[in-house]
């Protein structure tokens, strides 16, 4: 009983001195485990909404600097603002060069472009970046872009 009476105490202390809260809080699914700072990076579009890019793809999206997105859509280069919070992002409007591209790249970089601007939050998980999108099931999904390979 002496045991069981010093046990309790002993959590009772640790509790108070650690300022933990013994009642239960609700998990939140997805949420981010720390704060990802997309500055400086660079990545490479593997996938729109479940699909694999085109061959020889050139799609691409990085944050040169803080508030700032920039890549290339599949044919074209586009820039534009980049807003980040936590694990929310918001990318655009986004401007770009007016280049003629052959149909397949065409088609793939208006679908990127548009899901791009539709972008809601965004995790990095397993060395991906992933970016969700109003109205898509399926995340944008990239790769980081190895040094040189830009």
């Amino acid at each position: 009983m002496k045991c069981s009476r010093e046990i309790a105490l002993g959590f009772a202390a640790c509790c108070l001195s650690a300022g933990c809260d013994t009642a239960k809080k609700p998990v939140q699914p997805d949420s981010p485990q720390q704060a990802v700072d997309l500055n400086g990076t660079h990545w490479i579009l593997e996938e729109i909404g479940g699909k694999r890019v085109i061959e020889n793809s050139k799609a691409s999206l990085a944050f040169p600097q803080a508030g700032r997105a920039a890549g290339n859509g599949s044919c074209n280069r586009f820039m534009g603002p980049a807003e980040l919070s936590g694990d929310k992002i918001k990318l655009g409007p986004l401007a770009g060069t007016k280049m003629m591209c052959d149909r397949p790249a065409s088609d793939q970089e208006a679908a990127y472009l548009k899901a791009l601007e539709g972008a809601e939050r965004f995790t990095v998980k397993d060395g991906k970046l992933l970016i969700y999108v109003a109205g898509s099931d399926a995340p944008l999904s990239f790769h980081a872009a190895t040094a040189g390979k830009k």
